[in-house]
């Protein structure tokens, strides 16, 4: 099951907690993440990791407290939880395959909107740090981020207590990427979920933060029924709004503007995206719970290029989400969600 963390104060004394509740389990994390970029300079880590503090001083300096609290809690350095929090940034990760969708009011069987996806991940030796955290922070939104790392303050997948709800899906390369300042994507991802409370507010915070090294698909939902995929490169981004009440993402850009900005397209990501379409177009007006688990749960193109993934050398899926906001409800497969019972997390209460 799960491990949920819940956290509250200010940065720092969220931080500290984390890092005091999982002490163990975070410092194992970290000898991870180093061993994964010993083959890279310290010329270029160092490069890389001031880099990326320069974009979260500019933007969001909330998480470089919450890293401070976690290192004096931990017995890490500050610069062991920066690097666990940007190892992707300093080793470049390989291919992901992450898949994602939104139904709204028209397209569900009981007119409340419903949103999710899978996590893929080329390498299964971080499954074991897995964990969730339940944070309220002093003048921010209370968020759930029901895809973290122990150690890490970011998610892929959460929601706030408006009931706001992001996905984030990777664009592993990108050709406008320099040494602008800008937001990692996962930071940017939670900084929307702790100040935006509807998809307007987060596309209008989208639009004036810069976003560093890879490029990302952001699909955000909100308890109204507004649902919206943010296509972002470092300088640009498009936004998609729903036909027939419907969204699904991929690893690819869909925007004809964007796609010049595409360095790598992970191979299999149209076809995934074409079959998620394929069976929401086919549930429209039915949608609920149970259609939304068979969607992540499909293996209908074979394993390599399936929803749910299994691969004995390449990207699997380890996780996989279900986010209702009108009723602030998340759903959670830890696993494949082919076997795996999604289990019910209320963590803003009723």
């Amino acid at each position: 099951m799960l491990q949920v963390l819940k956290l509250r104060g200010t940065p720092h004394e969220v931080g500290f907690q984390h890092g005091k509740k999982i002490t163990e389990l975070l410092r194992g994390f970290f000898s991870l993440c180093y061993r994964s970029v010993q083959e890279i300079s310290e010329d270029k880590r160092l490069n890389t990791l001031r880099n990326v503090e320069e974009g979260l001083l500019v933007y969001y300096p909330e998480a470089i407290e919450e890293m401070r609290g976690i290192a004096e809690a931990s017995g890490l350095s500050y610069e062991d939880v920066l690097l666990m929090n940007f190892t992707s940034e300093v080793r470049t990760i390989a291919a992901q395959g992450c898949t994602a969708f939104s139904a709204l009011n028209q397209a569900t069987k009981t007119g409340d909107p419903i949103t999710g996806k899978t996590r893929d991940m080329a390498s299964q030796v971080y499954y074991p740090f897995q964990v969730a955290m339940n944070i309220s922070i002093r003048g921010k939104m209370q968020v759930f981020l029901a895809e973290a790392f122990s150690g890490m303050i970011v998610t892929g997948c959460g929601m706030n207590d408006h009931g706001l709800s992001i996905n984030l899906n990777i664009i592993v390369k990108i050709t406008d990427s320099d040494d602008t300042v800008g937001v990692q994507r996962a930071f940017l991802a939670r900084k929307v979920l702790e100040e935006c409370s509807n998809v307007d507010e987060a596309i209008e915070l989208f639009t004036e933060t810069d976003l560093a090294y890879q490029g990302a698909n952001f699909m955000v939902c909100d308890a109204e029924g507004s649902s919206a995929i943010i296509e972002k490169s470092h300088h640009h981004q498009a936004v998609i709004f729903p036909e027939n009440g419907i969204l699904a993402m991929a690893n690819h850009f869909e925007d004809k503007k964007m796609k010049q900005y595409e360095e790598f397209r992970v191979k299999n990501s149209p076809v995934r995206l074409q079959r998620m379409k394929e069976m929401l177009l086919a549930e429209l007006g039915k949608i609920d719970l149970s259609t939304s688990k068979r969607f992540l749960k499909d293996h209908k193109k074979g394993n390599e290029l399936s929803i749910c993934r299994h691969v004995l050398a390449g990207v699997n899926t380890v996780s996989a989400y279900l986010l209702e906001p009108r009723t602030r409800t998340i759903y959670v497969a830890d696993g494949h969600p082919c076997s795996q019972r999604f289990r019910k997390y209320e963590p803003f209460g009723r």
